[in-house]
Order: structure tokens, then C-alpha cells, then sequence
């Protein structure tokens, strides 16, 4: 890298599996959003200060109030996403198979809906690259480089 030449940061996400038999939890973004009417996991954006971990624990308390530990999430999957508009973003997905409290959907003024799904039949339409990680997740493939919706690359552990 040149002198001159400015590092960039790029957003980091956090998204929570919680995985119940061969059923995840999914949650449907507001029609009125942008993006609205994908589904998604429940997951966000990584807050200064916060470890991923934190982040995921978080988002899963705010967004279905579910409480888990550091202890009830394992590490599965990481994603390099780029965008169409040139950028990243990597997200982290983490699983859960037991936690505390029973999901709802805390935030409906960005959520309409959420529910269990068969981990090998996710409704349509689901967000490219989540549906693109959780495929990587059953593989158990713990990275890949996702572009628009095309897993471009991948490394198994």
C-alpha cells in the first residue's frame, strides 16, 4: 500500500442461528423498509467498544428476546460480502441450540413476522448472502466470500 493510500473500514455484523432439531428462527424484513419482505436471521452491526460476541448476545436479546450466554453460542461460519456498490461488509454467524426465554418479535416496527424454518427449505425470498452462509453453515464451511449472491470463494477448516 502506497503511502498516500487510506485504509478503509467496513461494517462488521453479527447473526445468531438459533437452531431448534433441524428448524432455525428466521425473521421477515418490514415491507416498508428497504430490503423489506427478505427474510434474514436475526443479527446487526457490531457498536464500538462491543466484542462480536457481545454483539450477538445483544442483537438476539433486542430483536426476539431471547437470552443467551457466551457459553450457549459456538462459532460457525464468517462471510466476506461484497456488495454491488463496491463496498464490504464481513458477518459472523454464530449458533445457538439452547437459551433462555421464547422468541418474539421485539422490533415490528422493522420486523412483520418471524418463525421456525426446515434449515434445508428457507422460505423466499431470504437475503442472498445469509442464505448463502447458512447453506456454507450445513456444509461445514467456516468461510467464504460472497458477491452478489454468488459464493465466489470459500476454505474449508
Amino acid at each position: 500500500m502506497s503511502a498516500t493510500a487510506e485504509r478503509t473500514g467496513f461494517p462488521v455484523r453479527a447473526h445468531v442461528i438459533l437452531r431448534s432439531d433441524d428448524r432455525i428462527l428466521l425473521t421477515l424484513r418490514a415491507a416498508r423498509m428497504a430490503g423489506g419482505g427478505f427474510w434474514q436471521l436475526p443479527g446487526g452491526h457490531l457498536e464500538p467498544g462491543e466484542t462480536i460476541v457481545e454483539c450477538a448476545l445483544r442483537e438476539a436479546r433486542e430483536e426476539i428476546g431471547v437470552c443467551l450466554t457466551a457459553e450457549q453460542i459456538a462459532f460457525v461460519h464468517v462471510s466476506h460480502v461484497l456488495t454491488g456498490r463496491g463496498e464490504s461488509r464481513v458477518a459472523m454467524f454464530f449458533e445457538a441450540r439452547a437459551w433462555q426465554g421464547e422468541p418474539v418479535n421485539l422490533e415490528p416496527e422493522l420486523c412483520d413476522r418471524i418463525g421456525f424454518f426446515p434449515i434445508d427449505a428457507l422460505p423466499r425470498p431470504t437475503v442472498p448472502y445469509i442464505a448463502e452462509a447458512i447453506e456454507h453453515c450445513r456444509r461445514g464451511e467456516p468461510f467464504a466470500v460472497s458477491a452478489g449472491g454468488q459464493a465466489v470463494s470459500r476454505a474449508r477448516a
